[in-house]
């Protein structure tokens, strides 16, 4: 049975539900498919399975945010990352479908740069935090800044590590400490896939640390903070060049934080130029054509050197921050996006919980294959094995970001309300950070 915590929370979102999407075709229709495609398969355990997991979707699938200070495009992009993301893990299957097969081939091939696409927005986004602050207040407090940041991120990140101590699937010493403080990239860990995160908190903190050092700067040495930021990308690409030429294991090349921050600043770039420079930002954003061809080039490279395993781990994670990147200012201003049609709503859902979906990506997968074993189910078409692993990792999402990260965000602006929110913007005439004064 599920839960009542679930079916609580369905109720309250049912009012929200998108009905441009309809539930009960295409339940049917899957239920008309599976009969013809997997005769031997228990047909009476599944059924019953099938119809309660789409009743919950239905139930679950929420109504595209309204609140104004949230972008659909910024979400589209991110629902792309994390369908990205995903695919990586899951997408390595046959279903039998041709249509299907060739919708699950981006995230098979390139489902690794879904991370970078992530580290590049993540790079613009909280790079832009912290220049509004500055720009807003003309001054940046780092603590409050990391403190907002732990809102964010922690608690749905810890209630999972508190779930898996309960579960005891992992030993606690396989993962619980790494975790905590954020060193699962460079210790082992039974959480391979939390490897991100580890490189999302090392920027938040060497970000604002770097940025508080240099607003305390004499103006005439500010300019050498300009050289580090463009430092890092060539670094980076050095030192992974070296490490695959050395006693490395590429593994770790693909996770360090030394080796892949680059695509954060790379986003924090991006971010500067948008906030201190926006008609810079706008103009370059409406060369389409060009940023499309951009992308296009890029994930072609990505996608024909897809097992050149050297390739991939030096100038590939260049190009692929470089194709997220492109793809990030394509979309800007974008008005077929801006306009919001079917797909873009339901992608940009998806992008809305997709912290979520990463972090437990697996725990609905694991739900299910306990229920189809109880049920004595030993196998399911390929077919419905991704709708469980996609669709649980999405009602398990909407269920944690709405019981626990938006209830923390809500207390986070009470406590430690965001600088820029009451400030009125004070824009110096040349950015101060960068001043040569």
């Amino acid at each position: 049975m599920i839960p009542p915590l679930i079916h609580s929370f369905a109720g309250r979102l049912r009012a929200g539900v998108a009905t441009s999407f309809d539930w009960r075709r295409v339940h049917g229709h899957l239920l008309t498919t599976m009969r013809r495609s997997a005769p031997g398969v228990h047909e009476a355990p599944v059924m019953h399975l099938a119809t309660r997991w789409f009743g919950t979707m239905r139930s679950l699938w929420p109504a595209p945010t309204s609140t104004s200070n949230r972008s659909t495009t910024l979400d589209f992009i991110r629902g792309i990352a994390i369908l990205l993301a995903m695919g990586w893990h899951f997408n390595n299957v046959d279903t039998g479908f041709p249509p299907l097969d060739w919708l699950l081939a981006p995230g098979r091939t390139l489902g690794w740069a879904g991370v970078d696409l992530f580290f590049v927005l993540s790079g613009f986004l909280v790079g832009g935090l912290i220049f509004k602050e500055y720009r807003a207040t003309g001054h940046f407090r780092p603590g409050r800044f990391l403190i907002r940041r732990a809102f964010k991120i922690w608690p749905i990140l810890y209630l999972y590590l508190a779930l898996l101590l309960l579960a005891q699937r992992h030993p606690w010493d396989s993962f619980l400490l790494q975790t905590l403080f954020h060193v699962q990239n460079y210790a082992d860990t039974s959480l391979d896939h939390l490897w991100s995160l580890a490189i999302e908190e090392h920027f938040y903190l060497s970000g604002a640390l770097l940025f508080a050092a240099a607003t305390s700067l004499r103006h005439h040495r500010r300019h050498l903070l300009i050289a580090v930021m463009a430092a890092i990308p060539v670094a980076c690409l050095a030192m992974r060049s070296a490490a695959l030429h050395g006693s490395y294991d590429i593994q770790d090349i693909a996770i360090e934080t030394h080796f892949r921050i680059d695509a954060l600043v790379c986003g924090v770039c991006a971010g500067y130029v948008h906030v201190y420079h926006p008609a810079l930002f706008e103009r370059w954003a409406r060369h389409k054509k060009l940023l499309l061809l951009a992308f296009i080039a890029g994930a072609t490279v990505l996608g024909l050197q897809q097992d050149n395993k050297p390739f991939t781990v030096t100038v590939g994670y260049t190009i692929a921050y470089l194709t997220g990147l492109a793809l990030l200012m394509f979309c800007h201003g974008l008005k077929s996006l801006t306009d919001a049609g079917w797909l873009v709503r339901r992608v940009s859902t998806i992008g809305l919980y997709s912290y979520a979906m990463y972090i437990y990506q697996f725990v609905g997968m694991r739900a299910a294959e306990s229920l189809l074993n109880k049920l004595g189910v030993a196998a399911v078409p390929a077919w419905i094995d991704l709708a469980i692993q996609y669709g649980g990792a999405l009602a398990v999402a909407v269920v944690v970001t709405n019981c626990v990260e938006r209830p923390m965000l809500r207390l986070r602006d009470r406590l430690f309300p965001s600088a820029t929110a009451s400030a009125s913007i004070r824009v110096p005439e040349i950015p101060a950070l960068y001043s040569k004064g």
